[in-house]
């Protein structure tokens, strides 16, 4: 117990100050640097310095050898050899010594001469493990210096802050010191420069403060996946904001963890690894551009002569002075009114518009009735459709180019049933992508067959997936599925008559979504505002619902935020179930928050539960 508890008449007696009778020892260095090092036997009696040769190797073969070489004695080789390197060794001594008082090793606290030989004893193992290092250290930082001062102007002589690995040369295998008669090639400029390391120490730094996360956690297969997307979802970060990246705008990193690097002996023993690989981006520290000037310079231009219209059209109408401008219309013969008409033809220049009509002359444009055709490079096609009995000329014309082409005259005979035949659809307004619809019309003459189906157009109808629908009289009735979402129209088609039909628009809302996501790595908090490299990551089931995730941040659970973070792409599960990563950012003032991940098409969401910001 403490001394103010005992009586203060004994307190005075009570003896304080007692120094503790041993020496506490200083820390010590983890040497290491020896074990790293070969060692070399050196035999007695042979002197204090020794030069060791070492056989080189000769280069792989991985060419096979032709048969037609492989002839004489000497099998068509040629014969190669292999070098040497020396190398020499100096035994060299080392000392220290410490002065042992006698008198004030014997009224110490603790026994001087032991402490003394302690000290001496880890002195020369550090001393060792020094020596050991410079000389690993000479060899790694050999061949590499900045220079301390820049030249103003071309010189013999340059200054640089180190001198290692510029002092010898090997000279068939033996490393003597540079001379005029040895030179040494040395490269002024090449190398990383300090963008290097410092990108490397950012790197560095940031993996350091933000993966010590996964330390302590259940080694398995969510934890390796994790530790991937965090790593995957920074250097992405990274080539985005353009501090990595390649010149083809490719992916500049790969990330490796999983049981390929990560087997079971080594996870047994508590490890886990994770293997980065990552492409820097150099400086341009040279732009050259070359510049010819001056006034007896030639300078050598191509010019491109352009022609305006002109040559004449493939019917009455055409003129011009180009002579390449044309259209020409390709028709059948024969046509039923009330029956659409494909025509076709051809178009230059190339991808002009083309629009056509239906005219009773052969001779004059019609002044109206036009309607657009599909071009496609130097053709094109479209659908017209006659609308009584008699000789019918298809026009088409370039509003491009203003030349029109008329196609041979077309005989239009009248529909069956005295030209009263008639069809037509009534569809609903709206229905659901894999939902039936349910169709129903008219038809004259009464019974006459009618088949229906659905296009994305209503002007041409379409010339597949048709379906037959049920006739009752003078009306019909059939159900057609729509497979996607979009705009759609309903067709329908009398086999007797031969007259189409066509319903309003139908507009086609997606099918509602089975897919899920759901947050696999949780940003809970709390955070302090503001805070940075904040891992998240989520699963998207299936992997192709969706194209992209996003993160974001929202003071509402359910209003979506208005900034996002994009996801990147981590892994995809066996399944096809793809894993979404990103590092967001805490909102920057303090509050109660939500976080958000949502697919870029808004379909699919996830949201936190409150996660406190101050």
């Amino acid at each position: 117990m403490g001394i103010q508890n005992f009586p203060t008449a004994l307190q005075p007696i009570i003896q304080q100050g007692f120094l503790e009778r041993e020496f506490q020892q200083a820390l010590r260095s983890r040497l290491g640097y020896r074990a790293v090092a070969d060692r070399e036997e050196i035999a007695v009696g042979i002197g204090e310095t020794l030069t060791k040769t070492r056989a080189g190797l000769k280069p792989s073969v991985t060419t096979p050898l032709a048969p037609a070489l492989n002839t004489n004695l000497d099998n068509g080789l040629t014969p190669t050899g292999w070098g040497v390197e020396q190398y020499t060794l100096t035994l060299n001594f080392y000392a220290a010594t410490a002065d042992l008082n006698m008198v004030t090793s014997r009224v110490g606290i603790a026994s001087q001469f032991l402490q003394n030989a302690y000290t001496n004893g880890e002195q020369a193992a550090r001393s060792l493990d020094e020596l050991a290092r410079n000389a690993l250290f000479q060899a790694y930082f050999g061949g590499n210096t900045r220079v301390a001062t820049a030249l103003g102007s071309a010189g013999p002589t340059i200054a640089v802050d180190d001198v290692r690995g510029f002092q010898s040369v090997f000279v068939n295998g033996i490393q003597v010191p540079v001379s005029s008669a040895n030179p040494l090639t040395v490269a002024v400029g090449a190398g990383n420069g300090d963008n290097y390391t410092r990108l490397t120490n950012y790197i560095a730094a940031t993996l350091e403060a933000g993966m010590g996360l996964y330390v302590g956690l259940v080694i398995n297969a969510a934890l390796l996946r994790n530790i991937r997307s965090t790593l995957m979802a920074f250097l992405s970060a990274l080539q985005s904001q353009g501090m990595i990246g390649t010149t083809d705008g490719s992916t500049a990193f790969a990330v490796i963890c999983d049981t390929i690097n990560n087997p079971p002996t080594r996870l047994a023993l508590g490890y886990v690894q994770a293997d980065a690989q990552i492409r820097y981006q150099g400086i341009n520290e040279k732009f050259l551009v070359n510049l010819d000037g001056g006034v007896g310079v030639l300078v050598t231009s191509t010019n491109t002569a352009s022609s305006s219209g002109g040559g004449s059209g493939s019917g009455p109408g055409g003129g011009g002075t180009g002579g390449t401008a044309s259209v020409t219309v390709s028709a059948p013969g024969s046509a039923t009114a009330g029956t659409a008409l494909a025509l076709s033809g051809t178009v230059s220049p190339s991808g002009s518009s083309v629009s056509v009509a239906l005219s009773g002359s052969g001779t004059v444009l019609p002044s109206s009735g036009f309607v657009a055709a599909t071009v496609s490079s130097g053709t094109w096609s479209a659908h017209v459709t006659p609308a009584a009995a008699g000789t019918v000329f298809a026009w088409a014309k370039t509003s491009t180019t203003g030349i029109t082409g008329v196609s041979a005259a077309i005989t239009v005979a009248a529909a069956s049933g005295g030209g009263t035949a008639s069809v037509t659809v009534t569809a609903p307004g709206s229905g659901t992508a894999g939902t039936a619809l349910a169709l129903s019309g008219t038809v004259a003459p009464s019974g006459s067959s009618v088949s229906v189906a659905l296009s994305g157009s209503g002007t041409v109808p379409p010339t597949s997936g048709f379906v037959a629908a049920t006739v009752s009289g003078g009306t019909w009735s059939a159900s057609v599925t729509p497979s996607a979402a979009g705009t759609l129209f309903a067709w329908a088609d009398t086999s007797t008559t031969g007259v189409t039909g066509v319903s309003a628009a139908i507009t086609v809302s997606a099918a509602p979504s089975s897919a899920t996501l759901t947050w696999n790595l949780v940003p809970a908090g709390p955070y302090t505002a503001g805070q940075g490299g904040i891992g998240a990551n989520a699963l998207l089931h299936p992997g192709t619902a969706a194209t992209g995730v996003q993160f974001g941040w929202s003071s509402s659970a359910s209003v979506a935020p208005t900034v996002w973070a994009t996801g990147t792409l981590a892994a995809t599960e066996g399944n096809g179930d793809t894993l979404w990563a990103a590092f967001i950012n805490a909102p920057a003032t303090a509050g109660t928050y939500f976080a958000w991940v949502e697919s870029v098409d808004g379909a699919e969401k996830a949201v936190t539960a409150a996660v406190t910001v101050t």
